[in-house]
């Protein structure tokens, strides 16, 4: 069983969108502290200290992270106007924006001499059917792929039968630009396995239909989902994914403390990536980060020697132990 789209209009088609965009050829690539500081053992002072060191990289993907005294800076009037202007006064972050960012600040770069006097919105929505059908095209492939992986005993087969109905209706029936549509197709999908018997296969569906593109990780999706959004909240986006946020290397949800002996930092990216999955597996999923928790941990004790963060020559040492705690020994750290 497959999901067919319905025919449209050649306005929606994929290869007409592809034939007649005005940019045809470029590459595809493929936010938050969880501290509550009235409960927290962590002073909040010392807290932006150490998020906002200069040039500070990310404890997880070694990226630099954008200052924290710099975002804030930017005010509402700096993302109103024409879009050129306004990415003329993002640029100096580009180097540390995320993958994903840093191609939709070069797509909207590049598409901004055709439309001079167009603001980010503006200038989002006259690519934004262009990246629907992109976006179309890869989120068939996986629900095709999830669908074809399993047999099912007939009841569930029926009702997953029923869930591909509605995920038609979410794809191809309402407004190719209304909101949300993977968070809705995830949502039946989660129906259908809390419906089902047979809930392993689901499991191994739902496993492959969370691959679906999000904002965070695919352009197209990004420019779908900011097209409805405002100039201000556009502009933040490109940057936000780079800000520092204190991360809990055992999770807030198993306990963890909130306590500088159990925090580093990693960029929002980073941060939202994790969650809550343990150290010793994420060094797994992320083993670049092996090297990259020492170039962060070289970057702070620079900065205690440099007398820039008072009352943190603990902070190395604490964070070597817990560290080797949660992961059993097989990570660690030099502070020497």
């Amino acid at each position: 069983m497959k999901i067919l789209p319905y025919k449209t209009d050649s306005k929606y088609n994929y290869n007409h969108a592809i034939k007649n965009s005005y940019i045809t050829n470029f590459s595809m690539y493929n936010f938050k502290d969880t501290i509550s500081f009235s409960s927290a053992k962590v002073n909040k002072d010392d807290a932006f200290m150490l998020r906002n060191i200069k040039h500070l990289p990310c404890a997880c993907c070694g990226k630099d992270m954008i200052n924290e005294k710099d975002y804030v800076s930017l005010k509402s009037k700096d993302f109103q106007g024409p879009a050129s202007q306004v990415l003329k006064k993002l640029r100096p972050y580009y180097k540390n924006m995320r993958q994903t960012e840093k191609t939709v600040y070069n797509i909207l770069k590049r598409t901004s001499p055709k439309y001079p006097d167009a603001d980010l919105n503006t200038l989002i929505n006259k690519r934004l059917y262009y990246h629907i059908a992109r976006l179309e095209a890869k989120q068939l492939q996986i629900i095709n792929k999830a669908i074809s992986s399993v047999n099912l005993n007939i009841k569930d087969q029926k009702a997953l039968e029923k869930t591909m109905q509605e995920v038609h209706k979410i794809l191809f029936v309402e407004p190719k630009d209304k909101p949300q549509k993977r968070n809705r197709i995830l949502e039946e999908f989660y129906i259908l396995r809390y419906q089902a018997d047979e809930k392993n296969k689901i499991d191994k569906i739902l496993k492959t239909i969370e691959k679906l593109p999000n904002s965070q990780n695919d352009v197209d999706s990004f420019i779908v989902k900011y097209a409805e959004r405002g100039n201000r909240e556009i502009g933040q986006r490109l940057l936000s994914p780079s800000l520092p946020t204190l991360d809990h290397i055992k999770p807030a949800s198993k306990s963890g403390k909130d306590d500088f002996s159990n925090l580093i930092v990693l960029c929002s990216k980073c941060n939202n990536e994790r969650d809550s999955i343990p150290y010793q597996k994420w060094f797994l999923i992320k083993p670049e980060m092996k090297k990259n928790i020492q170039k962060y941990m070289d970057k702070v004790i620079m900065e205690i020697k440099n007398k820039h963060l008072p009352d943190f020559e603990f902070y190395p040492a604490s964070i070597k132990r817990t560290l080797e705690k949660e992961t059993k020994g097989k990570y660690t750290i030099k502070i020497d």
